[in-house]
């Protein structure tokens, strides 16, 4: 039967497939750019190249056609064409490429973007949404140089409704982010005009991936499906709701003031949780967290009101999924926030120009004194060659997604170090945020596989925080990188607390016992204690163990008498940039 029912659709493509060749057989080549012409116009479509370092753009035939003959004229380069990008669209081209955290491996690295352009015209601008897709390819040092792709004007609001009645057709029914930031920009209109307020809210389904990873991909489509049916429930009819992203939801809804907010972020909490989702496969309690901002009360314009609630959804994070926070400013909040943002501005500089470099510290073996292997430390060079500790700008980079570029940088130099010297055992930090990107872990496997014996040489660190609040999701990830025959270490043990269960299910390699209770270890007897059991603890498990911030020969003497397997500290060597380079500044250190 199975045969009876595939022929004749095997007949009709062939079929199919002759009529097309016949039809494009009766274009010439002198009419083929035409029809190719005709064909872009007709999805309202051009092409560009961009040449990224001397900004030369150069378009397609048809790009008056698209963007206007006065406009397309002047686009002679990208500063010129970013010119034309409305601030209030949070991304465009060049930020996307220029900060693109993906590694050129000879094919290019792809990207996809949505703006909207501000377009003149004799009687003011036309507003319109443009999707931006293409390709990027990378300099000798990864940076790139050269983007190739299409930019096409599209309706925002002509491809999907907000009818809530159709969740059970898609996974993700919504309005899309350009539809959504469209109605974000009219709701706020109207709220500045006749002084009322409103909440945007983002929801984040925080065990989406873990869907994933124990269920498949059915799975995650049943999971995000039912999520939003449960959202109906308690969303009134004039509510929005939009995707922003995977797994986040944005949602609108009016409000008298902030403690309504605070209701509805918590009322959408419990809806959402209320009990297990049969996946199919085994079911899933959905968890989700909500970052919510009262508008235009605490945000003035669509791009504020993005950027905080997205603050506000990292800081209910920090406490577990099923925690809501409403952002709730005071003057330390926004001295903080300013200096995080000269924090973030800088920390993108450093990573364009390449200014992030890494710092090997010697980590000894207790017993002999040799070195085992280096830890490579994030550094980013001055102006005069000097190299500076990130300290507060990690924390940072975490908070606003920074944290993948550096890693990705770090990951280029490390690997390239093991090229270089291939005696050397080098070990480096992953952060939470990194571990849970398939792009950094398919680089990161690339690079492996074209260095056979490399991962024996590399051992992966995680900070003992970020494991626990991630469990679940931590886990493949750490399994993976076993498998491909790295060593895994916990960072900072000690910190978090990890449970027997926590070090069974991880299956780490090593620990490394947080340098706060070994700073003080010979004066107090409440650090030796708790460093006693933590060793006591690793040994029970078989696990190696390292002791940070060894900074004097007597903690170092009672480090061995309690059994330590390896020493680190300035006092038993400085992080250096490289062999026969200068030691860090002191004034400069980090552990």
């Amino acid at each position: 039967m199975h045969k009876h029912s595939e022929e004749p659709d095997i007949v009709a493509e062939t079929r199919l497939q002759d009529d097309a060749v016949a039809v494009f057989a009766t274009v010439s080549e002198d009419e083929s750019s035409s029809f190719e012409e005709k064909v872009l116009n007709d999805i309202r479509e051009t092409v560009y190249q961009w040449d990224v370092t001397d900004d030369r753009l150069v378009w397609g035939r048809n790009v008056a056609k698209i963007l206007g003959a006065d406009t397309a004229e002047n686009l002679t380069c990208g500063q010129a064409f970013d010119t034309l990008v409305d601030p209030e669209s949070l991304t465009d081209r060049h930020q996307t490429v220029c900060n693109s955290i993906g590694v050129d491996y000879g094919n290019g690295v792809p990207y996809e973007v949505e703006y909207r352009l501000r377009l003149p015209e004799q009687d003011g601008e036309r507003m319109v949404w443009v999707q931006d897709r293409g390709r990027w390819f990378a300099d000798s040092e990864g940076r790139p140089i050269l983007a190739r792709g299409a930019l096409r004007i599209i309706d925002p609001f002509g491809a999907q409704t907000l009818s809530l009645s159709t969740l059970p057709d898609q996974r993700f029914p919504l309005a899309s982010r350009a539809q959504f930031l469209d109605m974000l920009e009219s709701m706020l209109l109207v709220a500045q005009h006749y002084k009322s307020l409103f909440a945007l809210a983002i929801v984040s389904i925080d065990n989406l991936q873990i869907a994933g990873d124990v269920y498949g991909p059915t799975a995650v489509d049943k999971v995000a499906r039912d999520v939003l049916l449960r959202l109906r429930g308690v969303l009134r009819s004039s509510d929005l709701v939009g995707q922003l992203s995977d797994g986040q939801i944005g949602v609108v809804f009016k409000i008298s003031d902030a403690s309504e907010a605070a209701f509805a972020a918590g009322r959408i909490i419990d809806a959402v949780a209320l009990k297990p989702i049969e996946t199919g496969q085994g079911p899933l309690v959905p968890m989700v967290s909500v970052g919510a901002v009262v508008v235009p009360t605490h945000a003035l314009t669509i791009r504020a009101a993005v950027e905080t609630a997205s603050g506000a959804l990292d800081y209910a994070r920090r406490n577990g999924p099923g925690h809501f926070a409403v952002h709730s400013p005071d003057y330390d909040t926004v001295a903080t926030r300013m200096t995080d943002m000269r924090i973030a501005d800088d920390l993108v500089y450093a990573i364009n120009e390449r200014r992030l470099v890494v710092a090997r510290q010697p980590v000894l073996r207790a017993d002999t004194g040799e070195v085992a292997f280096q830890e490579c430390l994030v550094r980013v060079e001055r102006e005069d060659g000097s190299l500076l500790a990130l300290g507060d700008a990690i924390r940072v980079a975490e908070m606003l997604g920074l944290v993948r570029m550096i890693d990705f940088r770090v990951m280029e130099l490390v690997v390239k170090a093991l090229k270089d010297d291939p005696q050397i055992v080098l070990s480096f930090n992953v952060s939470a945020d990194t571990a849970s990107n398939q792009e950094w872990l398919s680089a990161f496997e690339a690079s492996l596989l074209q260095n056979p014996g490399m991962a024996e040489r590399l051992i992966i660190e995680m900070t003992e925080t970020a494991l626990i609040r991630n469990i679940d999701r931590i886990r493949s990830f750490v399994a993976r990188l076993r498998e491909l025959g790295c060593r895994v270490a916990i960072d900072d043990f000690g910190a978090g607390y990890t449970s027997f269960r926590n070090l069974k299910l991880l299956r780490v390699d090593m620990v490394k016992i947080d340098g706060s209770f070994i700073r003080n270890l010979v004066g107090s007897s409440e650090d030796e204690v708790f460093v006693r059991t933590l060793l006591e603890l690793a040994r029970n498990f078989d696990l190696e163990s390292v002791a940070e911030m060894v900074e004097d020969e007597k903690t170092a003497e009672r480090l061995r008498e309690l059994g330590v397997t390896f020493l680190q500290g300035f006092h038993l060597g400085m992080p250096v940039r490289a062999p026969g380079s200068t030691s860090v500044p002191p004034l400069l250190r980090e552990a």
